[in-house]
């Protein structure tokens, strides 16, 4: 289900902005678990700069997916990879109003465990501050693969998405109700408030509001 909710993230949009907005390098290592809404975040993000709602600094910027996955699925030279990243990055850099975002960071900035390791190619595009970097990272993987690179460290300012609290994710699936609605399926209030007390309580391996809403996704696909 697309849900373009954003309830209580207000302070880590603020964050964002604010750091996109320095002077000097201003990079940003995003913290969230799958499932809390980091994703939504940057597409709300880029909606808001679309649209002039932000900071007079960040008007006229725009905000690029960096596809590494892609990127390196497409040769196994190394050397011909980074060389491709680095085009990429010059011409990003000579736009100087693109801010990239690239998600599963951790991959590209070490060897071990089977990743790749062209922290130094980034490191180098940050010292240049007509471009920004967006780096996505679960807290795991933050503290194991890059909180040790010094380096990566200080070139990025780092804000946390902590999970929503059931409060706040009841207000998420009465926002995002009408995209149930629009198959035909009408959840009352009482069963979304069910939905957050029960998946609260039973499921643990999944953080909110990702379980609510998939748990009334299942119930709409068997009602349809």
């Amino acid at each position: 289900v697309p849900y373009g909710h954003f309830i209580g993230r207000k302070k880590e949009i603020d964050q964002i902005e604010s750091i996109l907005s320095k002077r000097g390098e201003s990079n940003v290592m995003v913290v969230g678990q799958p499932g809390v809404g980091v994703h939504p975040l940057m597409i709300h993000l880029a909606k808001l700069i679309d649209e002039g709602r932000v900071y007079p600094q960040l008007e006229f910027k725009r905000m690029m997916r960096l596809d590494l996955e892609k990127l390196f699925g497409a040769s196994n030279d190394r050397n011909q990879q980074k060389a491709i990243l680095a085009d990429i990055l010059e011409e990003a850099r000579g736009a100087g109003n693109v801010v990239l975002v690239i998600d599963q960071f951790d991959r590209y900035v070490t060897s071990r465990q089977d990743r790749i390791d062209i922290s130094d190619v980034f490191i180098h595009a940050a010292s240049d501050h007509r471009l920004q970097l967006i780096a996505l990272v679960t807290p795991g993987s933050f503290e194991q693969f890059i909180q040790p690179n010094q380096s990566l460290m200080n070139i990025f300012e780092t804000v946390e998405v902590s999970e929503p609290s059931p409060s706040e994710t009841l207000l998420i699936l009465q926002t995002i109700l009408p995209e149930f609605e629009a198959r035909g399926v009408f959840f009352p209030y009482t069963t979304l408030k069910a939905t957050v007390h029960l998946t609260d309580r039973y499921i643990q391996d999944m953080p909110f509001p990702e379980k609510a809403i998939e748990v009334l996704d299942n119930a709409t696909t068997f009602a349809s």
